[in-house]
Order: C-alpha cells, then structure tokens, then sequence
C-alpha cells in the first residue's frame, strides 16, 4: 500500500510539473505572437 501511495504521489508531482511547463510553453508562444505583432507594427509605421 505505501509503494503504491509513494507512486501515486510521484506520478502526480511529474503531471503538475508537464502542466506547469505547456503553461509556460502557451505563455511564452503568446508573449513572441504579441511581439511579433508590436514589431510588425511599428515596421509598418
């Protein structure tokens, strides 16, 4: 039962941790789109 719980526990700490980096991996897209789009912008003017 204790391996198992250890386990579950594991597991559950390496699913928060790929949720934190596609967070920051879809954060860091956003921030270069938004970029990209000021510079475009200001290429423009």
């Amino acid at each position: 039962m204790d391996a198992v719980s250890i386990f579950e526990i594991i597991h559950g700490a390496k699913k928060r941790k790929e949720d934190v980096t596609k967070n920051h991996t879809l954060f860091f897209y956003v921030f270069v789109s938004t970029l990209h789009i000021h510079v475009s912008f200001s290429m423009v003017r």
